[in-house]
């Protein structure tokens, strides 16, 4: 009976890696910036964001330039990874909208860098490979 519990749990792990793994070919939308900024016209909340430790607003936007509402910047459902989200991933000019949607507010950006999302790292190499790797078995 353990054997068979034992397969059933190594079945189950090979059809989360083959079946669930992100296709290497599939749009990611598992990245976003985050903006550092002061808000002449305002308060941070204005915008969305938040005041940081240093007194500055901090907020973190996808492309379209609006705050991250959930855990990646798809349009629609991602998979674990972040990757083969439903529409693809938000389009926009980032911080470039972030500004432009924020007029009245006078927001200026005082530093910008990017965030990875990612809950679950996609693996470098194909899933067979690092499967291969794992149990020992031969290379292509």
């Amino acid at each position: 009976m353990l054997q068979f519990s034992c397969l059933i749990a190594v079945l189950g792990v090979l059809w989360l890696l083959v079946l669930q793994a992100p296709d290497a070919s599939a749009v990611c939308c598992a990245e976003a910036k985050v903006v550092k900024y002061k808000v002449l016209n305002g308060q941070c909340a204005a915008i969305r964001g938040q005041r940081s430790d240093d007194g500055n607003c901090v907020i973190k936007i996808c492309g379209d330039g609006r705050p991250l509402r959930g855990t990646y910047c798809g349009r629609g459902s991602c998979n674990l990874a972040g990757c083969d989200c439903d529409g693809g991933c938000l389009p926009g000019d980032w911080e470039k909208s972030l500004v432009s949607d924020t007029g009245i507010y006078r927001v200026e950006i005082l530093e910008i860098y990017w965030q990875d999302l990612s809950i679950f790292r996609i693996p470098s190499q194909s899933i067979w490979d690092l499967a291969a790797s794992v149990i020992g078995g031969p290379k292509k």
